[in-house]
């Protein structure tokens, strides 16, 4: 263009005007190659004066692993220059190319590995602050274990997936995390095992006879232990495990991996608590040596800390604010919701400093200028057929004659031979006889945009390509525009505008016309994602619910748990939309973790409080509230931290599939603990019957003295109560210490 641009003064044949330009009898479209053109001010349709961007297209074919390593060598060696800006002192240029984005994808994954040593590292620290109480030697142990458990579910994992040929991706890298902060030991299991032990442990201090072994008692309280948390572990573990099982069904191939692998860590952790962690907490729990009582429950008015807390969470003035904060969440949430839009764009995989987001810039703002079409015809018209040819140039001009295309640049090989068969031929008796001699002129036989064969002398068409030329700065099909104004960038509505064009060859669904686009992949998740969203949850919602009413033997309890679940992920979603999430593939997965692990802090409460509901008693319901909270609060309110300590340092990374990720755990587990121990405490005391006053308490404490003074006596009837009960835990604690 800049040779033949001098000579356009001197010579009548040459017009460079833009985006046609003239050179004698050849037509050409620069407005394939030159974006940005004369943005100075001079007319668009002049000859080219400036131009911002000039692209080029190649495509490459690479047959064979030779070949084909050879291409991404050649690809990575221009991105190389790219980066370094060494290619001229005058162009600076960008590129994308299929191997670049897997190299740059593949730079972020690699990251991921140093942040989960960090947060291996955190979770170890405050792991040491949660064991203080225990031994150096116990304390260490117990670490190992704890982090031992999830480590060999997610190697177990990784090594199933690699037996069976599965293919790993960057995205799979998020599974540790996952499985370190709010899988089943770091959100709710580990924690649950170790306090129950605690409790367990005190409860058969109380009854033990002094003749018990130290293995009788160690068998007395893993048995006590696992028939309090096992079945509200079990429902965690089997709901995460359907939540994640969903996701397999994706439309997206990474995301469907990285679901199955999830799936598969969290229910090999679900057995390795009970193969690994436990029996290490039966043989090592080991308690430092204290001189006084443990204090650290003792709250308020001789009271605990945990009663304390539901008095004044389960009075008058207590629910009433309960009520105005969770009206406040559900009203934000709504609005999140409302304005979360749909959409996808490639830069959100890769890492925020990549030069591939600065390519796919470049190339968002050439999209709004130049966006050509691909189809694919697979039945073309018969030739002697005149009402089928003539319906098929209907369709063809309903797709060239949009504002923004140049129907003089359509390629169509069926139409331009019928039109030459006509014309030169003079043929009466179209037919597609001559279309060989009509590519071989155009020495067009090898291109294979038209497939034919000969039998018995006819020719027979097969299929054949339509490119139609457009700008990218308006899509229309039929009466409906859809305004891509420029340069925005806005994958979306592309992908609804491909959408409304597909729907328009459906109505020509007698030729088989399909449009190739290169972001069609892309296209169908955006256009396809909202569906499969809704149907996720659907699905998801429902298995939760069965799930929680196989396990919870209480109508109350598995339907408080499935509105838990309902409430966590609708905050969390609308809490997303404020936080800058879009719907698409990723953000559906992550709906499908909320549901998912919203269950494990729900769950527990809604065991106990079955535990609770069934027995008799005369405490207020403060009280009783209160003793749930006591076995499952603790922990619940620990796994949170814990959440937050392994998860902190994926926001280091600035990449949206890890950022969303991390965010996504992080209100989880803020609103699980919102409202396993503010909402659910709340809704459940209703159902809890109500005895005497909260300061007739020391009738209890009489009745579960008689109690152990019954059981005791069993045992041993020449040992009196108070005499035991002084002597009997520092015994028990060298005995099992032995």
């Amino acid at each position: 263009y800049r040779q033949v641009y001098p000579l356009a003064a001197f010579s009548s044949g040459i017009n460079l005007t833009y985006p046609v330009a003239q050179i004698n009898e050849h037509r050409l479209l620069v407005a394939s190659h030159f974006f940005g053109v004369n943005e100075n001010g001079t007319e668009r349709d002049a000859p080219i004066e400036t131009a911002r961007t000039m692209g080029l297209w190649y495509i490459s074919n690479a047959p064979g692993l030779e070949k084909r390593k050879q291409l991404e060598e050649i690809e990575m060696d221009a991105f190389k220059l790219a980066l370094n800006d060494s290619f001229s002192d005058v162009i600076s240029f960008e590129m994308f190319a299929d191997q670049v984005a897997n190299a740059e994808m593949l730079r972020g994954t690699l990251e991921t590995q140093n942040l989960f040593i960090v947060g291996v590292v955190l979770m170890i620290l405050f792991m040491m602050f949660t064991f203080r109480r225990l031994t150096v030697k116990s304390m260490s142990i117990i670490i190992i274990g704890a982090i031992a458990s999830p480590a060999l579910a997610t190697a177990a994992t990784f090594a199933i997936l690699g037996w069976v040929g599965a293919t790993l991706n960057s995205i799979m890298c998020i599974t540790p995390f996952l499985v370190m902060a709010i899988g089943d030991y770091c959100v709710d299991d580990g924690f649950l095992l170790l306090h129950a032990w605690r409790r367990k442990r005190r409860e058969v201090a109380a009854t033990a006879t002094l003749r018990a072994t130290a293995t009788d008692l160690r068998a007395r309280i893993a048995r006590a232990v696992l028939l309090d948390v096992a079945p509200s572990m079990a429902i965690t573990s089997v709901t995460n495990t359907m939540a994640f099982g969903v996701g397999i069904f994706s439309p997206t191939p990474q995301m469907s991996d990285f679901c199955l692998a999830t799936a598969m860590a969290i229910l090999l952790d679900f057995f390795f608590e009970f193969l690994v962690f436990l029996p290490i907490l039966a043989l090592c729990y080991e308690e430092k040596e204290r001189d006084e009582e443990d204090n650290e429950e003792e709250g308020c008015g001789g009271q605990s800390s945990w009663e304390c807390y539901t008095s004044a969470l389960l009075s008058f003035p207590g629910k009433i604010t309960v009520a105005f904060l969770v009206l406040i969440l559900y009203t934000s949430s709504l609005i999140g919701l409302i304005t979360l839009k749909t959409g996808f764009a490639p830069e959100k995989t890769f890492p925020s400093n990549s030069r591939l987001v600065q390519s796919l810039a470049a190339f968002d703002r050439i999209h709004t200028e130049y966006a050509p079409l691909n189809l694919i015809t697979r039945h073309p018209p018969a030739a002697e057929d005149a009402a089928a040819v003539q319906r098929y140039r209907d369709m063809v001009y309903r797709i060239d004659h949009r504002p923004g295309c140049y129907p003089e640049h359509t390629q169509n090989p069926v139409l331009a031979y019928m039109d030459w068969d006509r014309l030169r031929n003079n043929a009466s008796d179209p037919s597609y006889d001559r279309l060989p001699e009509y590519l071989e002129e155009r020495m067009m036989t090898k291109l294979k945009i038209v497939k034919w064969e000969k039998e018995n002398g006819t020719v027979r068409l097969h299929g054949s390509n339509l490119f139609v030329v457009c700008e990218g700065q308006y899509l229309q099909i039929s009466c409906q525009i859809i305004s891509l104004r420029p340069g925005l960038k806005d994958w979306s509505e592309r992908a609804h505008a491909v959408d409304t064009l597909r729907h328009l060859l459906d109505e020509y669904s007698e030729f088989d016309t399909s449009l190739f686009d290169y972001d069609g992949t892309i296209y169908d998740i955006v256009i396809s994602v909202k569906e499969e969203v809704i149907k996720a949850v659907i699905i998801t919602f429902i298995c939760m619910a069965v799930a929680c009413a196989l396990f919870i033997p209480s109508f109350i309890g598995a339907s408080v748990a499935a509105f838990s679940m309902l409430s966590i992920t609708f905050t969390m979603l609308g809490s997303l939309s404020h936080w800058g999430a879009t719907l698409d593939p990723i953000t559906m997965i992550n709906i499908l973790l909320a549901i998912g692990f919203s269950v494990d802090f729900s769950a527990h409460i809604c065991y106990h409080f079955y535990k609770e509901r069934a027995v008799r008693s005369s405490k207020s319901r403060a009280r009783r509230m209160s003793e749930i909270l006591e076995a499952v609060g603790k922990p619940i309110f620990e796994a949170s931290l814990s959440t937050f300590v392994c998860v902190a340092p994926l926001f280091l990374l600035k990449i949206y599939v890890f950022n969303s990720f991390a965010k996504t755990v992080m209100l989880v587990a803020i609103l699980g603990l919102f409202h396993g121990l503010v909402v659910i405490p709340v809704i459940l005391s209703f159902f809890l019957s109500a005895g005497v006053p909260d300061h007739d308490n020391h009738t209890d404490d009489v009745e579960k003295k008689r109690s152990l003074e019954s059981a005791t006596s069993s045992d041993d009837s020449s040992s009196s109560l108070k005499a035991e009960e002084k002597t009997r835990l520092p015994l028990l604690t060298a005995e099992l210490t032995q």
